[in-house]
């Protein structure tokens, strides 16, 4: 899969389970030169970009103009701004790393009602598609996988996996359009970064940053990312095959939500949420 073509997408889990075994190919060709935490945001905004522009010419995407409806990107794009308002500025890191406020964090959606899966792109932009929208029902398991996504990019594990299976000399090569020694391209990186995949362990621990953003960013109940994960048309899903659950969730996340400085909201909310994605899609 190191020189693959992009594949069709009912191709996933099979793709899935391929780049597992493969994996190690594309790791392995050079030495990791730089640490995580050495690894620039201003470079992984660069990064982004680039997936994002191979992305846009290969998936068909909801238009987001008029004379179109564009309810659902009203609604998405003002809950991400919500949710990530106090990552985007980023005030904890070093003056010199920090992410650039004048890029925004934008939403896409991917017209595609078999793929059901959503991720946030180095650099902040948030992608979903249609078949994972019109599964979900309420706006704080919306809300939920919004932040899950952006914490799992913002809080670095997004990096440290990328850096795992493709090493960070590439990744910087192709940030910055350089030929790299493996023949990765952005086309190719594009194409597998659906399936990049994560441990249990790492999901719990997104899981405990997420209940700490939506606590502190909305009166929304922070455990609706279970919600999602249980949810009986995604259990065949990219999103959870990738992003693995794990036994007790609800309760973990309910204990998470007990430690929190900030008191957490019990809000679920289903009227904005049939209104404005829903009704739209249907």
């Amino acid at each position: 899969m190191c020189n693959g073509k992009h594949q069709p997408l009912w191709l996933a889990p099979l793709l899935l389970i391929t780049l597992g075994l493969l994996s190690t190919g594309c790791r392995g060709d050079l030495p990791d030169l730089a640490a995580k935490e050495n690894f620039p945001k201003a470079k992984l905004e660069h990064l982004g970009d680039k997936l994002l522009l191979e992305m846009l010419a290969t998936y068909q995407f909801l238009p987001d103009i008029p004379p179109y409806d564009t309810t659902v990107y009203w609604y998405l794009r003002t809950l991400y701004g919500q949710a990530t308002n106090t990552m985007h500025r980023d005030r904890q890191s070093p003056s010199v790393n920090r992410w650039d406020k004048e890029r925004p964090w934008r939403v896409f959606v991917i017209k595609n009602d078999t793929l059901q899966h959503a991720f946030t792109l180095p650099g902040g932009d948030f992608l979903i598609t249609t078949g994972l929208l019109k599964n979900l029902n309420t706006d704080h398991e919306i809300y939920a996988l919004l932040t899950f996504e952006a914490d799992l990019m913002h809080q670095g594990h997004q990096l440290e996996r990328m850096i795992e299976q493709y090493n960070a000399l590439t990744l910087e090569n192709i940030a910055d359009g350089n030929p790299t020694a493996n023949d990765m391209t952005a086309e190719t990186l594009a194409a597998e970064f659906l399936f990049l995949s994560y441990d249990f362990r790492t999901v719990e621990n997104i899981d405990e940053e997420t209940v700490t953003s939506v606590c502190e960013s909305s009166i929304l109940d922070p455990a609706g990312i279970a919600a999602v994960a249980a949810k009986a048309g995604l259990q065949g899903s990219l999103w959870l095959q990738t992003r693995p659950s794990y036994g007790g969730r609800a309760s973990v996340l309910a204990s998470f939500a007990e430690q929190q400085e900030t008191p957490c909201g019990n809000q679920t909310g289903t009227a904005n949420y049939q209104r404005f994605v829903l009704n739209v899609l249907d």
